[in-house]
């Protein structure tokens, strides 16, 4: 509960933050590091709600369903942000994607997660496993993509607006 209070209050930040034109300084000193801070939230949030499911004792079916879900949530935020808003926001991309690739790399020996002495254990299928590594793979590609085109997006509003790019916030990703 206080995870998610954290995300939607770094939600609100980062709205608020851009609100107005700022300089690149103040970019990097007060926008870089609300975003960077909500991706780490954003995927935070999605273990905690994989734990829960685990704490609650839930059923194999559910905590692969909430797994798929936690998943498709992270890099469905990952896109919103990169490309829904007029100053794209690459940030929660790149987290979502080195995210997403640890979780890939964790699957590899699946040794926590095959372990019968931790809580609510399950002997997952290894074309479970495997499934579900080259599906955290293909969307750690999809959200560094995006964060990619985020980057993009800022660099072309910076171009073509007036004025000094230093001045203008969006001259940064």
């Amino acid at each position: 509960v206080l995870m998610l209070c954290i995300l939607v209050g770094l939600v609100g930040a980062a709205f608020a933050a851009d609100l107005k034109e700022i300089s690149t300084r103040d970019f990097w000193l007060l926008r870089a590091p609300i975003s960077l801070h909500l991706g780490w939230i954003i995927c935070a949030s999605a273990v905690n709600t994989n734990v829960l499911a685990i704490f609650y004792l839930a059923t194999p079916g559910t905590m692969l369903s909430v797994a798929i879900a936690s998943l498709a949530a992270v890099a469905s935020l990952a896109s919103v942000y990169a490309l829904a808003p007029k100053k794209a926001d690459c940030f929660p991309g790149f987290v979502a994607a080195w995210a997403l690739l640890a979780v890939y790399s964790e699957l590899q020996s699946a040794t926590n997660l095959l372990d019968p002495s931790k809580f609510n254990p399950y002997s997952w299928d290894p074309v479970v496993i495997q499934g579900f590594g080259s599906a955290t793979v293909a969307l750690s590609t999809a959200c560094l993509a995006v964060a990619v085109v985020a980057v993009v997006r800022r660099l072309v509003s910076a171009c073509r607006s007036p004025g000094s790019a230093e001045v203008k916030e969006s001259s940064v990703p």
